[in-house]
């Protein structure tokens, strides 16, 4: 949501430090800081380390996911939807983090408005 709420003065809520990876320690230029220097900080840490590149697989569909108790992980199979093939992978942490659709049609006059977005709707006030 951070990139799509860009309106002015957008800050987080939590202090900053929350934010940032033990493993990237950044001094914040405020305790509340404002999106653009939390999205350059994360930001920064993509274009170093390519976490995307590596790690996410875009247009793929998950197909089902087992615990395996046995070994201890996760098993999947997973969809290309460009192919159709299936492969399998393991973890042993599994993050469903598919979430809910985001329209980017939301405008700043409607939220000026006090339109409110719920799920898959916009409401007027």
């Amino acid at each position: 949501m951070l990139i799509f709420t860009g309106y002015p003065g957008c800050a987080c809520d939590i202090p900053s430090v929350n934010y940032q990876f033990s493993w990237k320690i950044k001094l914040w230029t405020h305790f509340y800081s404002y999106s653009p220097e939390i999205w350059s900080y994360l930001k920064g840490i993509y274009d170093e380390h390519d976490f995307i590149e590596k790690y996410v697989k875009l247009q793929h569909q998950l197909e089902s996911a087992v615990w395996n108790s046995e070994a201890g992980v996760w098993r999947f199979k997973v969809r290309n939807l460009k192919t159709g093939t299936v492969s399998e992978d393991e973890a042993e942490f599994f993050i469903n983090a598919g979430g809910v659709s985001v329209s980017t049609e939301i405008t700043l006059a409607d939220y000026l408005s006090k339109s409110l977005m719920s799920a898959s709707k916009l409401i007027g006030a």
